[in-house]
C-alpha cells in the first residue's frame, strides 16, 4: 500500500508536505525524491507501509532515468521499456526534453493530475489534492449525471473540476510546449483486432493472457497464492 503526491514546476512547501503526511496516518514510512535534471523541477512525496527499498526503484540509461513506485515486473530498461514493463506500479520517466507520468497496464493504482500556475500536480488519491495549497477542490456538475447513467465516470474526467485521470496502460507526457496522453500498451489498437477473432481464437487469446498474468503475479508476489 502506498500513496504519492507529485509537483512538476517547483518544490513543495513545508506546509504541503505536512498536509500530505497527515492524510494517511496508517502508512508509516515517508520518502521524498527530487529531480532537477529534467526540463522541469520534479518533487515527489511517497507514503507507504513497507521499507523504501522494497517499493522504490530507479533505472538510468543514457541521459534518461525512470523511477517506479510499487511492484513492477521489468524485463528491459532500454528503448523497449514500454513494451516489456508489467506489474503494479506508478512511474515517472525523465529526460532533458520531457517528463512522463506512468500508470501500470492493469491500473492497480489510480493516477490523477491537474494544472495550476505553471505547475502540474499528480496524486494517487483524490483526497491528496487537499494538500496542495494552490488547488481549489470543486465538484464537477456533469459528473453526477454521468455516474447515474453509466455507474462510473467515462473517459479521463473525474468528479472534480480540472482534475483528470490517466488511463490504465498510459502515460501523460509533459514537454515544453505540449502535453498529451499516450496509450503505451496499445489497448485501443488491440481492441480493433478482437472483432476478427472467432470463438476458439478468443479462448486461446484469453487463456494466454491469463497464464501471462499469473506468471507476472507469481514473479512479484512469490509467497502469495495465485
Amino acid at each position: 500500500m502506498f500513496s504519492i503526491a507529485c509537483k512538476v514546476g517547483e518544490a513543495f512547501s513545508e506546509s504541503e508536505i505536512e498536509s500530505f503526511r497527515s492524510l494517511n496516518p496508517a502508512l508509516n514510512f515517508f520518502y521524498r525524491y527530487k529531480d532537477s535534471s529534467s526540463f522541469r523541477h520534479f518533487d515527489l512525496l511517497v507514503k507507504h507501509s513497507r521499507d523504501r527499498d522494497k517499493i522504490f526503484s530507479k533505472f538510468e540509461y543514457g541521459e534518461e532515468s525512470i523511477i517506479l513506485i510499487g511492484f513492477p515486473e521489468l524485463k528491459s530498461c532500454t528503448d523497449d521499456f514500454y513494451s516489456t514493463i508489467d506489474g503494479f506500479f506508478i512511474g515517472f520517466h525523465f529526460s532533458t526534453h520531457f517528463i512522463r507520468a506512468l500508470r501500470d497496464p492493469v491500473g492497480s493504482r489510480a493516477l490523477y493530475y491537474t494544472f495550476k500556475d505553471e505547475c502540474y500536480y499528480f496524486a494517487s488519491e483524490i483526497k491528496t489534492f487537499k494538500a496542495f495549497k494552490e488547488i481549489t477542490i470543486k465538484p464537477r456538475k456533469e459528473a453526477i449525471a454521468e455516474y447515474l447513467s453509466f455507474s462510473f465516470i467515462p473517459g479521463t474526467n473525474t468528479f472534480l473540476e480540472s482534475v483528470n485521470e490517466i488511463s490504465l496502460g498510459s502515460y501523460l507526457e509533459l514537454k515544453e510546449n505540449s502535453v498529451g496522453q499516450v496509450d503505451y500498451c496499445n489497448y485501443h489498437k488491440n481492441e480493433n483486432g478482437w472483432d476478427d477473432l472467432d470463438e476458439v481464437e478468443l479462448k486461446e487469446a484469453f487463456s494466454h493472457a491469463l497464464d501471462n498474468s499469473t506468471k507476472v503475479c507469481r514473479g512479484i508476489f512469490p509467497q502469495d497464492p495465485v
